[in-house]
């Protein structure tokens, strides 16, 4: 195994494998809002308990059931609960509350919370991204959206990085549509693994190249160009690229992979942006081997 591959986390949440510099780059954005904000222990009747399904994953039942059936009273996890608007949301322990309500049947009763007081909406987003509770770790999907929800330093860059190539990030729960990637997970690995510069380069290249077409944001056209500019760097003609690739399709490119037998996507997909950006020959080709000792 590489040590690339070593570096990478065997987990996969919402089909994108999650590498432990994904993980840390959410993790370093929190701001330690406990620092200002207070909180206190107490018992709040279940009832008066409420979630904000804006930021929070949807309810897995079968989580549910399984922390129900292994239900014990002593170990019950404490839930973390925000006192806003006049209201306690719950930015951890959803899971938890759910089960303790199936465990109680209808009637209130007095669940055990950590009560913040001055958490603001964001703020919640953040704490949800970063909890990981006693079941699961939030999937990285949820978490990127929260920590977008958040409107922290690294989540603005992100989109201003974004926006600066004439493109947005759809709210999560959209498909990739013209100038707006629903790919978060590949953009935003792309955006802290390469730097926010060179991000912002690989998207206007493709916003340029094919117009922010929906089929040119897709995790399979970003990863591709990613590889390609990562290998090749500044040996790329941005004037030939666009040239080359304009009028090259989706269709071209997804034949072309498949006919690569690359284990890596992304490098399946930069062999076939070389093989049209080199096309016609002469001087400024690339060499496509460079490419292939990376997969």
């Amino acid at each position: 195994m590489s040590k690339r591959n070593q570096n990478r986390s065997t987990r996969r949440e919402n089909g994108a494998q999650i590498t432990r510099r994904e993980n840390a780059a959410l993790n370093s954005a929190v701001r330690m809002c406990t620092d200002t904000c207070g909180y206190e222990y107490r018992q709040l009747m279940s009832n008066a308990l409420f979630t904000d399904t804006s930021y929070q994953r949807p309810i897995d039942n079968a989580l549910v059931g399984k922390i129900v059936a292994n239900f014990d009273p002593r170990v019950a996890n404490t839930l973390k609960v925000s006192y806003r608007d006049g209201r306690f949301f719950v930015f951890d322990g959803a899971h938890t509350l759910l089960a303790l309500k199936r465990v109680h049947g209808d009637a209130p009763f007095p669940v055990d919370c950590k009560v913040y007081f001055g958490l603001t909406y964001e703020d919640e987003a953040y704490l949800f991204a970063l909890q990981t509770g006693e079941s699961k770790d939030v999937a990285f999907g949820v978490r990127l959206r929260a920590m977008l929800i958040s409107k922290s330093a690294e989540a603005e860059d992100f989109r201003m990085r974004t926006a600066n190539a004439g493109l947005a990030l759809a709210d999560g729960s959209s498909s990739a549509s013209k100038n707006t990637i629903a790919a978060l997970a590949k953009a935003y690995r792309l955006y802290t693994d390469r730097g926010a510069r060179e991000y912002e380069r690989i998207l206007r290249l493709i916003a340029d190249t094919w117009d922010g077409a929906a089929w040119s944001l897709t995790s399979y056209i970003l990863g591709g160009v990613g590889a390609f500019l990562k290998e090749y760097g500044d040996a790329v003609s941005r004037e030939r690229f666009l040239k080359r690739l304009h009028g090259v399709n989706y269709d071209d490119l997804r034949d072309e992979a498949r006919r690569q037998q690359r284990s890596s996507s992304d490098i399946a997909h930069a062999l076939a942006i070389v093989k049209a950006y080199n096309r016609g020959g002469g001087r400024g080709s690339l060499d496509p081997r460079f490419l292939t000792m990376q997969d």
